[in-house]
């Protein structure tokens, strides 16, 4: 994404008119920066690298109390897993319990057919394996939010939050930035 200021700022480097590249995840990072607070977000929460992820989401894990019947796989594959989860979730806003409200009207619609196929018992079991990430899922963000830490989904998340709940702080970026230029090319 590149952005095009109105004009240089008191602690702007660039000349007016001189574009300002970010990613989303940078953008999101600086607009919790500077406006975090308006919502209740830490603006020096620390960035979680990915091992530092790993490790926490498998710490969780391992505390977890279960029963956890459809969590049968082994640890590194349920990190996998919560992590793809919060990250989905964050990522495309969806709060924990729309998902579970979904998922628990999803298996009784399934569960009303008389003789199931296969594909409906396998959507079942997955639906019944997500309700029970969801709960690995909220002590993740429980144990992040006891660290003062966030990640890259999380961070996307509260700069939508704030965006929603703070209409000035779209007013002070449409003042900020004359242009703005979205790119969604992905180099892979």
């Amino acid at each position: 994404m590149a952005v095009v200021p109105t004009a240089a700022g008191p602690d702007d480097d660039a000349e007016p008119g001189e574009p300002t590249v970010l990613t989303y995840h940078a953008y999101a990072a600086r607009l919790l920066r500077e406006h975090g607070l308006r919502i209740g977000v830490e603006p020096d929460s620390w960035l979680l690298a990915d091992a530092t992820r790993y490790q926490l989401a498998a710490r969780v894990i391992r505390r977890a109390r279960g029963p956890f019947r459809e969590l049968t796989s082994p640890v590194s594959y349920l990190v996998g897993d919560l992590l793809a989860l919060d990250a989905e979730l964050a990522e495309h806003l969806v709060e924990l319990d729309t998902l579970r409200e979904h998922d628990r009207a999803l298996l009784a619609g399934l569960a009303a057919h008389p003789q199931p196929s296969r594909p409906v018992l396998d959507a079942m079991a997955a639906a019944r394996k997500r309700l029970e990430l969801t709960d690995l899922v909220q002590a993740y963000r429980a144990e992040k939010r006891a660290r003062a830490v966030t990640d890259f989904g999380e961070q996307m998340y509260d700069a939508a939050r704030l965006a929603e709940a703070r209409p000035e702080v779209g007013r002070t970026e449409r003042d900020r930035f004359r242009v703005v230029m979205l790119d969604e090319y992905q180099d892979t």
